[in-house]
């Protein structure tokens, strides 16, 4: 009975895996340049989970707000789980640079992440997007940069972003920090994204105590009934 609830597990795992495989993953350490001005992109859709509207950031001549979304039922993640959407307000004198979010470690394993964008009319769209790697950081940050380059430009002051997308396959959020930067200076702001797995396995944790209470119901019923 064990051997064959393990194929039968192993069977879904493979399964799982085969219908994630086209997707195109932005792997710990990898990175990739948005096409054109951009092509890389999609349609908004599905439904809204959850959002934070107009978070404000600031520091010195850096500031403004940002929008976060978390989005169920997208036909464009090709993972099928939520997709994170993000919106960068530039109110501040100096351009911005980079938008990186701190929340998606480990999030690779089963199966990864896929960075899009939306065009916005009037907006400012991102020239690349990489995500972090290191000692314990299994790709934790997304980022998007916006460089004056190939037609690309940063945010200027009194603008925005276009639509920034990070599709995953989960189906759990929190609120984490994300970073603005300018080239020199940065600042934090809440957004949401992928609990970090520590804070799922101390969720696990305190479920414990009811998990043994209710087994040792289980067992005194046994008890009484024999």
């Amino acid at each position: 009975m064990k051997r064959i609830k393990l194929f039968t597990g192993l069977t879904a795992l493979l399964c799982g895996l085969a219908s994630t495989s086209q997707a195109t993953l932005l792997p710990p350490g990898g990175g990739f340049t948005f096409t054109g001005l951009p092509t890389d992109t999609q349609l908004a859709g599905g439904a809204t989970v959850a959002s934070l509207l107009g978070v404000p950031y600031v520091n010195g001549a850096l500031s403004g707000t940002v929008d976060s979304y978390v989005i169920t039922g997208d036909g464009a993640n090709p993972l099928g789980g939520y997709s994170f959407y993000y919106v960068v307000h530039n109110s501040g004198v100096s351009p911005v640079s980079r938008f990186g979010i701190n929340g998606f470690n480990a999030v690779d394993v089963v199966p990864g992440v896929d960075a899009k964008t939306i065009v916005v009319a009037g907006g400012t769209g991102p020239y690349s997007a990489d995500r972090s790697v290191g000692v314990g950081d299994l790709g934790k940050t997304v980022g998007f940069n916006f460089n004056n380059i190939a037609g690309h430009t940063q945010i200027p002051g009194g603008g925005f972003s276009y639509t920034m997308v990070v599709h995953t396959s989960v189906f759990k959020y929190a609120s984490t920090l994300a970073s603005i930067v300018d080239g020199g200076a940065s600042a934090n702001v809440a957004v949401l994204a992928v609990p970090e797995p520590t804070t799922m396995i101390a969720g696990a944790l305190l479920l414990l105590p009811f998990g043994a209470s209710t087994l040792r119901i289980l067992r005194r019923n046994r008890v009484v009934a024999a």
